[in-house]
């Protein structure tokens, strides 16, 4: 290879490489009042830099003798699942969805649903009233 194409190259590899750290850089935007509503309860406390660093919602929420950990990070793009019976340390469930694109809450006439838009899992809806429901339309790309 020549010194130039080896170049081109090399700026072709810096490139990609800039790419990437602006993908990482990328931060979903999160309604915390929404979630608080959608919830019923404020997020988990935190300390300060906890919350700048990984600007993660920690919600809880017990319903029927069931308590869900729902963790929303700004930061990376993710959204956390937890789900365990109250007083067990050992989770019935645990959900990753990496790469969220969009977080809101819709409402229907019987309940509101947290929706989440991944681009690798593709959309994952929860609602927390009358009961915990987790609809997932199961489809993963790389």
């Amino acid at each position: 290879m020549t010194s130039r194409s080896s170049r081109r190259a090399a700026d072709g590899a810096r490139l990609s490489g800039r790419d990437v750290r602006q993908q990482s850089l990328v931060m979903i935007e999160v309604n915390e009042v929404a979630l608080i509503e959608f919830f019923g309860v404020a997020p988990e406390p935190q300390s300060q830099d906890e919350r700048e660093f990984f600007a993660a919602l920690l919600f809880i929420k017990r319903v029927d003798g069931l308590e869900l950990r729902v963790s929303i990070s700004a930061h990376f793009c993710d959204l956390r699942f937890d789900l365990r019976r109250v007083g067990q340390d050992v989770a019935v469930l645990n959900l990753v969805v990496p790469r969220v694109r969009s977080v809101g809450i819709e409402r229907s006439a019987s309940r509101q649903w947290l929706r989440a838009a991944s681009t690798t899992h593709g959309v994952v809806e929860l609602t927390v009233e009358p009961s915990i429901e987790i609809k997932y339309d199961g489809s993963i790309s790389a």
